[in-house]
């Protein structure tokens, strides 16, 4: 049995000459243009893909060495720009590729020589995506996919018992030893993997500002801004065309309601003090007045900070087409003007 790294552009990476020569790869991110190295490799890489040896052996014997460093400078930036997807293969068949969700990917260092044990990284976690098990970590700006599930055991073996590189050439999950270092290598380059140091601790863990950061708030504010991963955030409107909006207030479930009054806005914005005299007087007051506020200082306060400006319809641009929604402006603001918050006042005394 065999094992190598097959190489082949993913869906949305296309190839063209350049004008002052060489090739164009233009991806989702950016665009790279190939001057100096042999084209042939990194066309066929393109058009059907190749095992990675087969295309650096074509660059050596067209080139030189020369030539096959070139192939390998250029192939590492091709990986880092998501222009190139590497697989670990056995016998033609995929185990695991690595795939760049980010253009803030690079290739990891190569792993230090000679023998020391890598075990997962505390952060890294399997999921079902696209129909395939894959493997992220909110530290990584890259996923492996799994194809096969030897290398899913491969990373439960990592979670239990850590791997000593080189200690032997026996298989592993069922995996050849080649196969088995090849998909640790693919690993090691996402970032899903750690050190550990002769006392058996992670080296992550010996990062500060590391040691600081749980799983799941870390995933948190990965997956919460632009930069850091291929997926959609924010205002995706993930179930337009499936579910009906919801209204932008929700309906009263109480037979009887409770008018409460309005203030006089004008006259508040005329007479009200600065809010730099307010914050400078501020002080903690821990002693109450023996009478209940009223229902017209309750209604004053609702009014200035929750009370619904206005109710408007608006047309939203979605995945699934236009889409007409209600919105209600509120004093304080809200993402989108949703104000998920529903505001409630709960009264055991108030005058009137």
């Amino acid at each position: 049995m065999s094992a190598s790294m097959f190489l082949k552009t993913p869906e949305g990476v296309s190839l063209a000459p350049g004008d002052g020569g060489g090739l164009v790869f233009q991806g989702p991110w950016c665009r790279l243009t190939i001057r100096e190295a042999d084209p042939g490799p990194f066309a066929a890489l393109a058009a059907t893909g190749g095992y990675e040896d087969v295309l650096a052996r074509t660059a050596l014997r067209s080139s030189g060495p020369a030539g096959m460093a070139r192939f390998y400078y250029y192939l590492g930036r091709l990986v880092e720009r998501g222009f190139v997807v590497r697989s670990a293969c056995l016998d033609g068949r995929l185990l695991a590729s690595l795939v760049p969700v980010s253009p803030a990917f690079r290739l990891a260092a190569a792993r230090a020589a000679p023998v020391h044990r890598l075990a997962l990284s505390r952060f890294a976690f399997i999921r079902r995506h696209e129909a395939r098990a894959c493997l992220e970590s909110p530290r990584a700006h890259a996923r492996v996919v799994l194809y096969d599930r030897r290398v899913a055991e491969l990373v439960q073996a990592l979670m239990e018992q850590p791997r000593a590189e080189g200690a032997d050439d026996e298989p592993l999950c069922g995996l050849p030893s080649e196969a088995a270092e090849a998909t640790l290598d693919l690993l090691w380059s996402a970032g899903m993997l750690t050190e550990l140091d002769v006392n058996g601790a992670p080296a992550e863990d010996a990062d500060p500002a590391l040691r600081c950061w749980e799983f799941h708030d870390l995933l948190f504010h990965a997956r919460s801004r632009m930069g850091r991963t291929d997926l959609r955030y924010g205002a995706t409107y993930a179930l337009a065309g499936v579910v009906a909006p919801p209204p932008a207030l929700k309906p009263v479930s109480v037979a009887e309601a409770v008018p409460l009054e309005r203030p006089d806005l004008a006259r508040l914005e005329r007479e009200d003090p600065p809010l730099a005299w307010a914050m400078e007087r501020r002080c903690s007051v821990r002693e109450y007045a023996a009478e209940p506020m009223t229902a017209g200082q309750l209604g004053e306060f609702l009014f200035r900070v929750a009370r619904v400006r206005e109710v408007i319809s608006r047309e939203i641009l979605t995945t699934a087409g236009p889409m007409t929604m209600d919105i209600a402006p509120r004093p304080y603001p809200a993402g989108g003007a949703l104000y998920e918050l529903e505001v409630y006042a709960v009264v055991r005394a108030c005058a009137g």
